[in-house]
């Protein structure tokens, strides 16, 4: 659609004024989530009962929380009876990363299998404690220290 001097609509009429800087665009690998999958040292196949580690690496905001969802809940049903998030590369943690990880917590309970988070920075414990979720997701400070924990027992 076209206004009457033939030129398409504006859709950010805001001028730009000394007070007000260029909207900035992120550089490349800023602001993004990646995902690398590491399972135990002993096995690099999925099902066969060892614990599997996911480290992120990025910001979590409501932008990447799909892409914290999605990398988290295809891991929840391949015979991993742990699943270590490690979050300690995450440089952002927003209020929607807690709804992704309350998704996956509830997931990994109704298939019994143990949800345990990493970091080793306060990024993401602050979070969870603000929301009142850290007795639900408790925090390990290494990986090492969350697969070394001992399951369990399902009820």
């Amino acid at each position: 659609m076209t206004n009457v001097s033939g030129r398409a609509p504006v859709t950010n009429c805001r001028p730009r004024g000394p007070g007000r800087p260029r909207p900035r665009t992120p550089g490349p690998g800023e602001g993004q989530l990646s995902l690398t999958i590491e399972h135990d040292a002993d096995t690099a196949r999925s099902g066969d009962g060892h614990p599997i580690v996911l480290h992120f690496h990025g910001e979590v905001d409501m932008v990447s929380e799909p892409a914290l969802r999605q990398g988290i809940l295809p891991h929840l049903g391949g015979g991993h009876p742990v699943v270590v998030l490690d979050l300690s590369g995450v440089t952002f943690f927003g209020a929607r990363g807690i709804s992704a990880l309350m998704t996956a917590q509830d997931t990994a309970e109704h298939q019994h299998i143990e949800l345990r988070l990493v970091s080793n920075r306060n990024t993401v414990p602050r979070v969870l404690r603000a929301a009142d979720v850290g007795d639900v997701l408790p925090v390990y400070d290494s990986v090492a220290a969350a697969i070394a924990e001992p399951r369990r027992p399902t009820s």
